[in-house]
C-alpha cells in the first residue's frame, strides 16, 4: 500500500499505521434499522395533525425521507468497504495487518517470509 503513495507520504506514515486504519475500517459494520411503524401509522391515518408543534409536525413527516437518505449512504459505504476489502485480497495481506495489531499466529504462512 505504502507504494502507492508520493515518497514525501511514505517518509510520514507507517506499515503500522496503515494496519491500525485498515483494521479499523474493515473490522467494523455500521447497520441502522429503525423502528418506524408507529410514525407511518401516525401519517396513514392522518393524525399527524393532532401534534400542534409545526416545527416537530414537520421534522416527522420528512423523517422517512431522511432514513432513505441514511439507507443510500449505508449502502455506499457497505460497496465501498466491500472494494477495499477485494482490493486489499487482491494485492495486500490481510494477515499482515493482523499480525501489524499485535495478533500471533500459531504457524507462519509463505508470505511471512516473503519481503514486501
Amino acid at each position: 500500500m505504502l507504494s502507492l503513495f508520493d515518497i514525501n507520504v511514505r517518509d510520514t506514515i507507517s506499515d503500522n499505521a496503515l494496519s491500525d486504519i485498515f483494521y479499523s475500517v474493515m473490522s467494523g459494520e455500521a447497520t441502522y434499522m429503525p423502528s418506524k411503524g408507529v410514525l407511518t401509522d401516525i401519517i396513514s391515518s392522518g393524525n399527524l395533525n393532532l401534534i400542534q408543534n409545526a416545527q416537530l409536525r414537520q421534522q416527522l413527516a420528512s423523517f422517512e425521507s431522511g432514513l432513505d437518505f441514511l439507507k443510500l449512504q449505508e449502502t455506499s459505504t457497505h460497496s465501498l468497504k466491500d472494494k477495499m476489502g477485494s482490493q486489499l485480497n487482491k494485492n495486500g495481506s490481510i494477515r499482515k495487518i493482523l499480525i501489524d495489531r499485535g495478533l500471533n499466529f500459531k504457524h507462519k504462512s509463505i508470505s511471512d517470509t516473503i519481503r514486501q
